[in-house]
């Protein structure tokens, strides 16, 4: 049907915005990337007896900040949102929907 056919239009804009947003977050947290582009600043403090990085760099670093989130948090949390995205479109041919199945399954 014309739904199921705008769907999938949908459905393919949908996982080329997600694809290109990823792409976009890797060229700008990728240490190998263009070091004109950081998007991220990590500094490496000196908290006896231990140095630590702030933000710290996972959860359960040793000496870690309990002040804000991780670095890994960060980069989870935008991932999350991003992907996210495919949650607030409904279906058309079912509203109740949305097209995160489409995605995940157009990740495998």
């Amino acid at each position: 049907s014309y739904q199921l056919h705008l769907d999938g239009i949908l459905a393919r804009g949908l996982i080329a915005a997600i694809t290109t947003a990823l792409q976009e977050l890797l060229c700008v947290i990728d240490p190998t990337g263009d070091p004109a582009r950081p998007l991220l600043e990590v500094s490496l403090v000196l908290r006896p007896p231990h140095l630590v990085f702030v933000p710290s760099l996972s959860e359960d670093d040793i000496g870690g900040t309990a002040r804000g989130p991780s670095l890994a948090g960060w980069v989870d949390s935008w991932i999350a949102r991003i992907t996210g995205i495919a949650q607030r479109v409904a279906r058309l041919d079912w509203p109740a929907a949305d097209f995160a199945g489409d995605v995940a399954q157009d990740a495998k």
